[in-house]
């Protein structure tokens, strides 16, 4: 029971923060809210701000990230195979690293990864977003990267951005 409580508190704190960000865009936004919840927040905030030592922001990166040629397939892979890598965060340059996810189910972390981009980065989604779906976490599963593979990525976005 005290598990429920804390997913219960979890959801009313990640609930205030989507009505503080905006609208949501579609009904489903919130399925994936438990998920991040569970296996995100800890290092990445319940708001997706980022905890110093732990884990980068969510909220502006990921939509950045969408937004680039291979930025849906570079966040699909992220959240399936986990990122490592030197980030910037509080204006400290840190190592972090975060693990796959292995054990969650496709529809669960696209549910996850929706919930990021729809309600920690709402205002910064273009117009015309499609949410994630599972078969893209499928296809992601399907290619092998390493954490560190992936941060390269991240930082080739990133350069394309500019």
């Amino acid at each position: 029971m005290t598990v429920r409580r804390s997913r219960v508190c979890c959801l009313a704190v990640l609930t205030s923060t989507a009505i503080a960000a905006g609208p949501l865009k579609a009904v489903d936004a919130d399925s994936g809210a438990p998920i991040y919840a569970e296996h995100c927040a800890t290092c990445h905030d319940v708001a997706g701000t980022g905890i110093a030592g732990f884990g980068p922001p969510l909220a502006g990166p990921a939509a950045a990230r969408l937004k680039a040629p291979g930025g849906r397939e570079y966040l699909a892979q992220v959240v399936v195979d986990g990122i490592a890598g030197v980030f910037e965060l509080g204006g400290q340059r840190q190592f972090v690293a975060m693990p796959p996810n292995a054990t969650l189910a496709d529809d669960q972390l696209a549910a996850a990864l929706n919930h990021v981009l729809r309600i920690q980065n709402a205002n910064a989604l273009p117009a015309d977003f499609a949410p994630i779906a599972p078969a893209e976490i499928a296809a992601a599963r399907a290619v092998s990267r390493t954490p560190r593979d992936l941060h390269r990525t991240k930082q080739e976005l990133e350069r394309a951005a500019k």
